[in-house]
């Protein structure tokens, strides 16, 4: 009688491990290419409050400028682009180029020309934005410039 109640027990155990197994957080991951590239419209646009929702709820953002220049948190990036949106006079054009996919985090090679404004002549620059997934989001917690010369 007690092997009986044993196997009944375990079955139910066994009956409530798969139910809880199938029943997780088994969301999809989001498309990693599909995020950069909203992203990257945020930008393009100017649209401040799109562009906070694509990044890391962390302080661990930073962003290094062509020149070598850094921006060390979330909170400066945000900062920053808040104040740089509000000119609205550059052009930000940009290319997805390469996407490496991971399960928690993902990098994208984004080529970007950049003007000043219109009339001036464009600067190119590689681009290198690291995301992580949070809350079943892409969030950029590293966004690298990289400067092209002319003569390469």
């Amino acid at each position: 009688m007690k092997t009986s109640l044993e196997a009944k027990y375990l079955s139910i155990i066994f009956s409530m491990i798969l139910v809880v197994g199938c029943t997780s957080n088994t969301a999809p991951i989001p498309d990693f290419k599909a995020s950069v590239r909203q992203h990257l419209d945020t930008v393009e646009n100017r649209d401040f409050e799109a562009f906070k929702n694509t990044l890391t709820k962390t302080d661990e953002l930073n962003v290094i400028f062509p020149g070598g220049g850094i921006l060390e948190n979330t909170q400066a990036v945000i900062d920053f682009h808040q104040d740089w949106f509000t000119d609205k006079n550059w052009i930000f054009k940009t290319e997805i180029v390469k996407v490496i996919e991971g399960t928690t985090q993902s990098t994208a090679l984004v080529k970007y020309n950049f003007q000043d404004s219109a009339d001036t002549e464009p600067r190119q620059a590689w681009l290198v934005l690291t995301f992580q997934l949070e809350e079943n989001s892409w969030r950029l917690i590293h966004d690298q410039n990289s400067r092209i010369d002319a003569e390469e």
